[in-house]
This record gives structure tokens, sequence and C-alpha cells, in this order.
């Protein structure tokens, strides 16, 4: 799929450079998205992006050229977080997002699969139904075929349909990594053991893993060919790098053979293990050489030869969030940050790249920003009037400092947050003045170049 990028329109927060770009690269642009970024190839020749944008988790529908056909906004600006996406039978697509929590990470409350037509309608959506009282949330999960989908928690591993009906499930105990093999079989990595599930959920066989205790870091597996394919890192800290190891196994899990790498950097991570269908193997991460950080893709014949290694980034932080193959094309999702302006400020993005079999790719010699600077705050308060505990939830954009206070009508400051202790409460706060008499007070919000200002009653 290669197309000559000529423009590429989007909106005036970031500018990037147009002479900079080849029919190799696409750059899509998300100011304020953060990871992680969801991405696949679409049977119309289009691709879908899923991202997190003000702590809701967000889907676009985009052509080659960067043209945006849809998107939606799932959640209520609390750390909604996008998990996986996948295009299934009558060219629909099913998007599995993380119900989020005001308080953060930590109090994730449930997974939602959402069921879109090609062009963009809402059909359905379901709570999977993994809870904290039946084992958590979700710790990995696939797409089976164009119609199930598989989910493993800390308890329990289940198959769905397309109308978010439960086909089957079974005791799995902290199942990760799951995969399919050639046979349809069900695979799942717990620890140092790959558990073979039937299609119908039967425990068929469990497969010890033979490998080096060394190579704890980021592992990761996949079906290939008749065996599996393991990848995990370790450290080397004698001589300051990062090894990487990738072994093939077969069926019994005894070795075929082993290949790997040496990062000349001891802050190496590995970020994907993808097989190809014609067995190659795929491999992406980052370093992390504080700024800037690069993204590597390594490749390997089906034997295990390394056939090659790039390492590309932007200048800031470019980071892999998602790597998949289409056709004979290799598609390769990354965000960035770019370096401060002199002001302080940082822009953001995240850059679409279709790289050839070979490993040709191409990206911008130079990007032309402008910093992601607040256009405007946005608080809003309930219930007011109140009697005891009033909420409010707020909005400051990306590295903008602000401060929250709240004044008696004599103007004295009775409650008051810092740009810090803003940025830790996650867009929302309570106040209860148990101490202060009924009246009216002023609460404000204020950067360097906005100020709100709202009434509330207190009535006791």
């Amino acid at each position: 799929m290669k197309n000559n990028l000529k423009y590429l329109k989007i909106i005036p927060l970031l500018l990037l450079s147009i002479d900079a770009y080849s029919q190799d690269f696409w750059a899509l642009d998300f100011p304020g998205a953060s990871t992680p970024g969801i991405g696949m190839s679409t049977n119309d020749g289009n691709f879908i992006i899923c991202y997190q944008d003000s702590w809701d988790a967000g889907i676009k529908k985009i052509t080659v050229d960067g043209t945006m056909l849809w998107s939606h906004q799932f959640g209520d600006n609390d750390h909604d977080y996008p998990v996986w996406v996948a295009e299934i039978e009558n060219d629909e697509y099913m998007f599995h997002y993380r119900d989020g929590d005001t308080n953060g990470p930590q109090d994730w409350n449930s997974d939602i699969l959402v069921k879109l037509s090609q062009d963009g309608q809402i059909l359905a959506s379901w709570q999977i139904g993994f809870v904290w009282s039946a084992g958590g949330l979700i710790r990995a999960s696939m797409k089976y075929n164009d119609s199930l989908f598989v989910f493993a928690n800390n308890d329990i591993l289940k198959m769905i349909n397309d109308e978010g009906e439960t086909i089957w499930e079974t005791e799995g105990r902290l199942l990760d990594n799951l995969t399919r093999s050639i046979d349809n079989h069900i695979l799942a990595r717990k620890n140092e053991h790959i558990l073979e599930f039937s299609p119908m959920g039967e425990l068929l066989d469990t497969l010890t893993l033979t490998l080096n205790d060394d190579y704890f870091y980021y592992p990761q597996f996949q079906a290939h060919d008749n065996g599996y394919i393991h990848a995990a890192m370790r450290d080397n800290s004698s001589s300051l790098t990062k090894e990487l190891r990738i072994v093939k196994l077969d069926s019994t899990g005894e070795t075929l053979w082993e290949s790997g790498h040496v990062f000349d950097n001891e802050r190496a991570y590995l970020n994907r293990l993808v097989v190809t269908p014609n067995n190659e193997i795929l491999v992406t991460g980052h370093l992390n050489n504080e700024d800037p950080k690069s993204t590597y893709i390594l490749k390997y014949s089906s034997g295990g030869n390394e056939l090659w290694y790039r390492e590309f980034g932007c200048g800031g932080r470019t980071l892999p969030q998602n790597f998949w193959v289409a056709g004979d094309d290799y598609f390769l999702l990354s965000s960035y940050r770019l370096p401060p302006d002199d002001q302080g400020f940082y822009a953001y993005g995240m850059l679409l790249m279709n790289i050839d079999t070979s490993g040709q790719y191409s990206y911008p010699v130079a990007i032309d920003h402008q910093p992601r600077i607040a256009q405007h705050l946005s608080l809003q308060s309930w219930p007011n009037p109140f009697n005891s505990q009033i909420n409010f939830k707020y909005d400051i954009p990306f590295d903008t400092p602000a401060q929250f206070r709240i004044y008696s009508i004599l103007g004295e400051t009775v409650f008051e947050l810092s740009n810090e202790q803003l940025s830790r409460m996650k867009r929302q706060v309570s106040w209860e003045p148990t101490q202060l008499a009924s009246g009216v007070y002023i609460v404000s919000l204020q950067s360097s170049a906005t100020f709100i200002a709202q009434k509330v009653i207190l009535i006791k």
C-alpha cells in the first residue's frame, strides 16, 4: 500500500512539514493523545486508530492520506483507556476499552465492548462481565475469529460472541498473552507454562517452558508454524547492555533454535512480538535514552536469522504503541513528544509509519510545530446550591500551569490547590467546608492566560 502524501490537513495546534514526507510515511496528529495507541488496517483500505485523549477512550477511522472519516469518544473523562480493536463480520468493528475512575488506573471499573458499523455508527455495547468481584479486570484478550473473542482475567478464561453473549467460561488462573495455534486451539501463557485450550474451553495440555531464568523482562510468546516463539529481555549489568533472546519451541516444549540481539543500551525495552503469515518474526521496542527516546524494529527469518535492524526517532520521545502486518506491508504506530519550545511547552502526537518487508521507511527531517498551549480552561460544579459537599470537574490541557482557589464573599481565600495538586487530582476535586458558614463563595480556576470564576452557594 503505497500512496504519495502531498499534503496533510490537521488542526492548527501542531503543524508538520509537508516537504519532509515520502510515499512510505503517514503522520497523524492527535494533540493531547496519550498512550496507548492501538491501530489496524481495514478491509476497505483505511485505518482505525484508537487512543486516549483528555482521559477518554477515542477511536478514529482515517484514510491513507490522513483524512478523518469518523470518530468517537467513549467514557466520562476519568481515565478511560483503549485496549484493542478488531474487524469482524459484515465489515463491522469491535472496540474494547477500559472504563476508568477519577482516582486513576488503580480504580478502573470494568471492560466495555463497542460494536461499530463500517461508517462509524454505534450498533451495540456491552460490559464484558469482569469486575473486581469476579477476578479483576482483563489481563489478556484476543480476536479468535470474525465473530468470537477470548478474554482472561485473574480467575477466568471466557469466550463471547459479537452479540456480547458468553459462549463458555472456564477456570484460568493468572493467564496472559493469549494467541491462537495453527490448529485453532487457544494458547495462554502463565508464568513459565503455556496452557492449550480447545475451541470450547477444555484444557488439553500444559507445557512447561525450559527457558533461561535470566531472561524474564517483558516476556511474550506467539504461535509459530507447529510450535511457539518466546521472546524476553535480560540485563547484563557488567557491560551495561540489554540482551533480547528469541527461542523457537516445538509443540512439546523442546528448543529448536535460539537467536537474539545485544543492545548497547541498558534501558532497551521489548514492546511487541509479531509473527507474519509466512512465519517471519518481528520485534518492536524502544531505547530509553532520556531525551530523545527512539523506536527499534528487528526482523528475523522463520529459522531465527536476523535479517535487519532499524532505529528511528523524531528528535524527542518516540515510543512504539502498536505494530501489525497487512499483506506485504508493516505498520508501526508510535507516540511522540517533541522537545520543549523556548517557553517550556511540549507538543504531542502519534506517527503511523508504513514499512516495507526490507525495512525501508522514511520520516520527516524536520517538524515545525506550535506548542499545545491551553486555549481555554473548563470548570463544572455540582450540586449548587449544596449542603455539605460540592464537586468540581475541570480540564487543563497538558503542560499548562494553573491554580484553583475558593474565596469568601469578603475576598478571603478559604481553599486552594497548587498546580502540582491539580495534576495529581486527575480533573476532579470535592470540597467539604465543615467549618464555614452558609453563604456565597467564589470558585476560580486560573492559568497565565485564562481566568474562570463561578458562584456557589452553601446552605446549612
